[in-house]
């Protein structure tokens, strides 16, 4: 057998040797001397910077639910499910039966589960998210015998140590995010409880309690400080989820390196399979929470999850308030000429894949200015997949902080009608310009109210009652004629409206 060829300087970074000039400068003074090891290798894995480890020998490929107690040379993969990094690490969790110096996560396949027991590395603790894929190459099972209440994991019977080193005949390795996206998606045995059920429920859930629940919204991270030690800083990061049950949701709170996990999910996406989540109950409202006996699955196969994934995704179509204005992707001339409500509808569901421009005299059946300035939803835009409303043009999300220019919204404009039907103007995609020419009119016709600049922007310094007494009523029952346009296969989906002609509508009422 040939050893490498390494001497005992490759396994650490070169430390600079200090210059005759700053050798003499240094003689007068007291220094401590260097240690063999630099601070950022203490704890390290102790390899060579320019080698990886590579498997000695040949390991048996085996499913997590093939593994038994003893002596072993195997090597498997799996999801994790669960993670508590160490105390060096992560100071803000709580002390546990582990020793210092260990990460404890929990993995599964298709098959079972199984904890890992592993010693703390370089930045292994960044990559402790749900979901990631992981390859373990171990020699030893040992019986799961941690009984904790705190460390208590159901289902999983063995533990595995793992010392990630050159010479070190286990290993792991942390696969990308996007790896293999499809494998070890199969869920666990789905006995699904409600979200609403266990959130109400005046009995403490059992163990085997598994959530099917979908991301609604993923907010920023922040910063609290801890009671207990005080003065901590702990990062939290809140998700809220839903389901059938419960659509309008409830809290699920990451905390600490947990907090990673959630970067990469998305909104009315991403399915979370829940199986003994914390059920917290301290504030006014029930929420819920990643113990270190939870199993967390993400995007989880099978039906149900499936079906959830439809449910969020026509529940996120019902939801759009504000669909920007498209610039482009119109016919140049209007090829359609003045057509009815029902017309356009029939242009629009039988010919998807071929865009249009042409003229609609409708009603306004009233408008809803006054209102929704009451309301504080004169304007809007969509943020972090949450509506953002305002009284004004300005506003800033309360999610990210980011500040939006908002557009007028189109709720306001009420219900259009013809003599072959009506529909809400609000589903409809407005224009800056069609949204000014409809409250200050065009040629003869124009309702706008006095001492107010031609810009839909400037009615929102108008109060309450300026607002239904001057535009409100004066809009009641006009005709005008809407220049709408449909972009076809690859649009917004929905009708747009490019300008409002006052002038059209005074001659239809001659």
């Amino acid at each position: 057998m040939v050893l490498p060829n390494h001497s005992i300087q490759s396994f650490f970074p070169k430390i600079p040797v200090p210059s005759a000039s700053h050798a003499a400068a240094g003689r007068g003074t007291l220094q401590k001397p260097a240690d063999a090891l630099a601070p950022s290798d203490a704890g390290g894995d102790l390899q060579p910077e320019t080698q990886v480890w590579h498997p000695k020998g040949v390991y048996k490929e085996v499913n997590i639910s093939d593994l038994q107690p003893g002596s072993c040379k195997v090597t498997f993969k799996g999801r994790i499910v669960n993670s508590s990094p160490s105390l060096e690490t992560n100071p803000g969790s709580k002390k546990s039966m582990l020793p210092k110096g260990y990460h404890f996560l929990v993995l599964k396949d298709d098959t079972g589960l199984v904890a890992i027991k592993l010693v703390v590395t370089a930045n292994h603790h960044t990559r402790l998210q749900f979901g990631r894929l992981v390859t373990i190459w171990a020699t030893t099972a040992i019986v799961y015998t941690l009984t904790t209440a705190s460390l208590l994991i159901p289902h999983v019977p063995l533990f595995i140590p793992i010392h990630p080193s050159l010479t070190s005949p286990s290993s792991i390795k942390f696969h990308p995010l996007s790896t293999s996206p499809t494998l070890y998606r199969l869920p666990s045995s789905l006995n699904l409880t409600p979200l609403l059920t266990f959130l109400t429920s005046p009995s403490p859930p059992p163990t085997d309690t598994r959530l099917l629940v979908c991301v609604d919204t993923v907010f920023a991270p922040r910063t609290l400080k801890s009671k207990n030690p005080p003065g901590l800083d702990l990062v939290m990061t809140e998700v809220r989820v839903f389901d059938e049950s419960a659509p309008a949701g409830c809290s699920l709170k990451l905390w600490c390196n947990k907090t990673t996990s959630a970067l990469g999910w998305t909104a009315n996406q991403t399915v979370l399979l829940l199986t003994n989540p914390r059920r917290e109950t301290a504030g006014p409202v029930p929420e819920l929470g990643v113990g270190l006996g939870t199993l967390v699955e993400v995007d989880p196969g099978g039906y149900e999850a499936g079906w959830l994934r439809g449910m969020a995704a026509g529940r996120a179509e019902r939801q759009v308030v504000c669909v920007p204005f498209p610039e482009g992707g119109f016919p140049e001339e209007e090829g359609e000429g003045v057509c009815t409500l029902a017309e356009v509808d029939g242009r629009v569901r039988g010919e998807e894949g071929s865009g249009f421009v042409g003229r609609v005299n409708v009603l306004v059946l009233g408008t809803k200015l006054g209102e929704m300035k009451r309301m504080g939803k004169l304007c809007c835009a969509e943020c972090c997949h949450l509506p953002l409303y305002a009284a004004t043009p300005s506003a800033t999300c309360n999610t990210c902080d980011t500040a939006h220019s908002l557009v007028l919204n189109p709720a306001v404009f009420g219900r259009l009608a013809d003599e072959t039907g009506c529909l809400s103007a609000s589903k409809m995609v407005w224009s800056d310009r069609a949204c000014t020419e409809l409250l200050f009119g065009t040629g003869k016709h124009k309702p706008d109210p006095s001492g107010v600049t031609e810009d839909w922007r400037s009615i929102v310094g108008m109060d309450v009652s300026a607002l239904k007494e001057e535009v409100d009523e004066k809009l009641a029952y006009c005709r005008v004629t809407l220049v709408v346009g449909w972009q076809g296969e690859g649009g917004v989906g929905r009708v747009c409206v490019l300008g409002v002609d006052w002038e059209d509508g005074d001659e239809e009422l001659m």
